[in-house]
């Protein structure tokens, strides 16, 4: 399906189209990649040549890009969609093709000597504007190295015209014959086409053996040597804080396999005081901090005999790191515990086992009441066994171990009222007594004598009539 070039403008008779990218995903772990299938009819649509988009991908996605112009193959490193290739094409169709003045897309690139640097400047074919592209970023000093040719698909022969004041000879001391050999009416040959690819890659510090630095901008290119082996070369404590573009690019399942390994590592070589921080900072790396919990049950919990001991004490520090205020990552370890029972079913699945096994992990704080009530309140799930008839059982035995921790919590709430209602009662006494009037209460002997002088007063009273 094609689209409007400037998808900003909705109108179906919009008559600059495109087509739609094909994005193809390729290899896997380290070596996946994406190849953009259709990345030269894109480029014809839009006048440019298809490395700049490309090349453009790279920068906006951090990513490494290859070229292979002979089989029109384009190559962004790392695992992307289509459409979020066609967002960022936007940009680049924005930046580099659409007039600044009319936002018609028949502009010309046009690379101009400015000192050492060059300048690009956009010539629209409509109005007849000619603007500078103000962007130093590392497409527009590629383009500015590698600036195309009369045709505009394709660049022009020599890497240097435009920052190296207009020559018209190739590095290496080549004519301006040669250049013909090269124009569009030559027919690109294959030998022509890895010259300009070679040169191509040793202006964007891709050439074997080189530093991966660009001495004109002062930054270093994502070239193979570059920023990978140079992370390689910091220390083990630095390197577990930086996040790479290798790790960026990896699939869930691989940042597990990366933990289970350094985790395997430390237990192989002996955990420290220090090794529980050194996970959670490495399960951050990763972006698994709430999951992690889950490969360390599976490494950490591996002998049913002696399970209560190894929560309670010998790895509580480990499982606290990731659990303690972490409600995800006891919501993800209850579902470890079911994984655990399934994976040593004969000696767990048993009514006196599972109760003391969540109990274990309920007195070590790794798992809370709330977690452990909301779990058994939900019922049970294939999720996490692939059975739904396991996770069943499990809950049933359990149920005898989440009533007491309805009942106790209960029961302690009850208590917690009787309480305030006693100290609340000796505050009360004093109000009984008469201090309610405003008088202080009165002794027993100050009461004896006053009925004894009432009684007199009785007494000493003569009824005349009565004489």
């Amino acid at each position: 399906m094609a689209l409007n070039v400037n998808r900003e403008i909705s109108d179906d008779f919009y008559r600059y189209k495109m087509p739609r990218l094909i994005a193809k995903v390729e290899g896997k772990g380290n070596g996946i990649k994406t190849v953009i299938v259709n990345m030269h009819e894109v480029g014809k649509a839009l006048c440019r040549p298809p490395i700049y988009p490309t090349k453009y991908f790279g920068a906006e996605l951090g990513a490494q890009t290859q070229f292979d112009q002979k089989n029109d193959r384009y190559i962004v490193n790392g695992a992307h969609d289509a459409e979020k290739l066609q967002t960022i094409l936007d940009g680049f169709i924005k930046r580099y093709v659409l007039c600044s003045e009319c936002e018609n897309p028949e502009t010309d690139l046009i690379v101009k000597s400015r000192g050492k640097q060059g300048e690009l400047y956009a010539k629209c074919k409509a109005c007849g504007s000619t603007g500078t592209v103000v962007d130093n970023s590392r497409t527009t000093q590629f383009i500015i190295k590698n600036p195309p040719d009369e045709t505009g698909l394709a660049l022009a022969s020599s890497t240097k015209s435009g920052a190296g004041g207009g020559k018209k000879q190739r590095r290496g001391g080549a004519g301006a014959d040669k250049q013909a050999d090269r124009s569009p009416e030559a027919g690109n040959s294959d030998e022509n086409d890895e010259q300009q690819q070679k040169l191509m890659d040793e202006e964007d510090g891709n050439e074997i053996g080189g530093d991966g630095f660009d001495s004109d901008n002062g930054e270093w290119e994502d070239g193979p040597v570059g920023v990978e082996e140079r992370v390689e070369e910091l220390p083990e404590s630095i390197r577990r804080l930086i996040v790479t573009e290798d790790l960026l690019q990896l699939t869930p399942q691989d940042r597990a396999d990366r933990f289970h390994k350094m985790l395997s590592d430390k237990l192989a070589s002996g955990f420290t005081k220090d090794t529980p921080q050194e996970l959670l900072q490495e399960a951050d790396r990763l972006d698994i901090r709430d999951k992690a919990v889950v490969v360390v049950a599976e490494v950490l919990l591996n002998n049913p005999g002696t399970l209560a001991a190894d929560i309670t004490k010998k790895y509580r520090s480990v499982f606290l790191a990731f659990t303690n205020g972490n409600p995800r990552s006891q919501k993800y370890l209850i579902g470890a515990v079911e994984s655990l029972v399934q994976r040593y079913k004969d000696a767990l699945l048993d009514a006196k086992r599972i109760p003391n096994l969540l109990n274990a992990f309920y007195n070590a704080d790794l798992l809370s009441e709330e977690t452990l009530i909301e779990w058994a309140d939900k019922g049970p799930t294939k999720r996490h066994t692939g059975d739904r008839k396991l996770s069943k059982q499990i809950h049933e035995l359990a149920k005898p171990f989440i009533t007491w921790l309805k009942t106790a919590d209960v029961e302690s709430s009850d208590e917690d009222e009787e309480e305030e209602e006693e100290q609340q009662k000796p505050e009360q006494k004093p109000k009984a007594n008469g201090a309610a009037a405003g008088k202080p209460a009165e002794k027993p002997q100050q009461q004896q004598a006053k009925q004894a002088a009432v009684e007199e007063d009785n007494e000493s009273d003569v009824d005349i009539d009565n004489i």
